[in-house]
């Protein structure tokens, strides 16, 4: 794969850097990077395959993890919906809107609902256990998080990535209401229709991703010392990191495929017309060499989308209605969660007598009342590093010697 690959070094000045765009950072000093990182939607495509990549390097990319680039992204998904649903003429939507008359306007949308929708299949703490306190029984730990999708996110982010649902079965479902598309070939169809077989193709090709990254894996461990125990085999999928806020803890290797199947099947069944055949022929599909593209095939053949005459009637959730939008967007993970039982064993203390941790779930939303950019400040070690910016902010970086690199998952911002 890399054989092929040109490697040319440049001195980089202030400009914009393209989505998904892998790079290295070589310094000979310590040195402090400040830079400014914006969104459109004219490459939310990228955003969502880099998204892809940095999920299955995480273990090996360092610069991946930014909670708060999923809020950033709910903004502009909020942003949109306010202005797309709410705009009597949609034909003369705001120049800065993508537009749903043209195929490439159309694809932006239903690429913007598409990150919203794998929220957290794409979000590495969803594979990760929850903080604990205490003496801790892994028993227990492997049991919360298989019995009740208790993992590394909190409840607030939680909330956040079904409200994006929510918004973003919305927007599909309004595009379906009042569009049709009209291949090069072949007979209409329904917007709907397209945008499932584009989720399907997208989740099964995360899901095949993920195995073959295992069974390199397990290659590379038959080959590696045998002589480390048999618990450090099971646990200690990477080195811990003492200022991870989960302690370095991960899933245990044997179970990341199933939650990864899971997490995929309950993101793409919080859309009705996502049938258990649907799921079921897809995951069937593994083996198909379409998946070796991100991209669906059917992307590939122009569609017109044409107003449908009369539209179906389509009456959106209004904004300050979070609780209906947060019910839309809810998983069967979401359900598992909110719904376990509060006083839920989750650590053995270290004494009998200790009180059992509570834990309280109200399933609000809650979010920041300004938009206001976040400050982001990371320390890079030296060596080869990467990772991906996807938030609107000023960030500084300091950077020791040595290489680092990483895919600018970040977008100008036409708003």
């Amino acid at each position: 794969m890399y054989a092929s690959l040109e490697l040319r070094s440049s001195v980089v000045a202030s400009g914009f850097m393209r989505a998904n765009t892998t790079h290295y950072v070589y310094t000979q000093e310590d040195s402090i990077f400040l830079g400014n990182h914006f969104y459109t939607t004219s490459t939310l495509h990228e955003s969502l395959y880099g998204l892809t990549h940095c999920l299955m390097g995480d273990q090996i990319i360092t610069n991946t993890s930014h909670a708060e680039a999923v809020l950033l992204l709910l903004r502009l998904l909020h942003y949109f919906y306010n202005l797309v649903l709410g705009h009597p003429d949609f034909e003369n939507l705001p120049g800065h809107l993508p537009d749903p008359t043209t195929y490439d306007g159309f694809l932006d949308l239903t690429y913007m609902c598409a990150l919203a929708l794998f929220f957290n299949v794409l979000d590495p703490r969803t594979f990760q256990v929850a903080p604990v306190g205490g003496s801790e029984d892994r028993s227990l730990v492997i049991e919360r998080y298989n019995q009740y999708d208790l993992n590394a996110i909190p409840e607030e982010e939680r909330n956040h990535f079904a409200y994006a649902r929510g918004l973003s079965r919305q927007l599909i479902e309004w595009l379906d209401a009042y569009f049709q598309l009209e291949p090069q070939l072949g007979p209409p169809r329904s917007c709907m229709d397209f945008y499932i077989q584009q989720v399907l193709h997208h989740g099964v090709f995360i899901i095949r991703y993920r195995m073959r990254i295992d069974e390199e894996d397990e290659g590379s461990t038959d080959e590696e010392d045998e002589g480390s125990s048999e618990e450090e085999d099971e646990w200690s999928s990477e080195e811990e990191d003492e200022d991870s806020p989960i302690g370095g803890e991960k899933v245990p290797r044997r179970l990341r495929e199933m939650p990864m199947i899971s997490q995929v099947k309950w993101a793409l069944q919080s859309l009705p017309a996502v049938t258990n055949a649907m799921w079921e022929d897809a995951l069937a599909s593994l083996e198909n060499p379409d998946l070796e593209y991100m991209r669906p095939r059917q992307e590939g053949v122009e569609h017109t989308p044409v107003i449908c005459e009369p539209p179906s009637r389509f009456e959106p959730i209004p904004l300050t209605d979070l609780h209906r939008l947060c019910d839309l967007g809810t998983t069967a993970g979401d359900d598992k969660y909110f719904k376990a039982p509060v006083g839920y064993p989750i650590v053995r203390g270290p004494s009998p007598r200790e009180p059992v941790r509570i834990i309280k779930r109200s399933h609000s939303v809650a979010f920041p009342d300004t938009y206001a950019p976040f400050l982001a400040r990371r320390v890079v070690k030296p060596g080869f590093t990467s990772g991906a910016s996807m938030f609107t902010s000023l960030e500084s970086r300091v950077v020791k010697p040595g290489f680092t690199s990483g895919a600018a998952y970040s977008f100008k911002d036409h708003m």
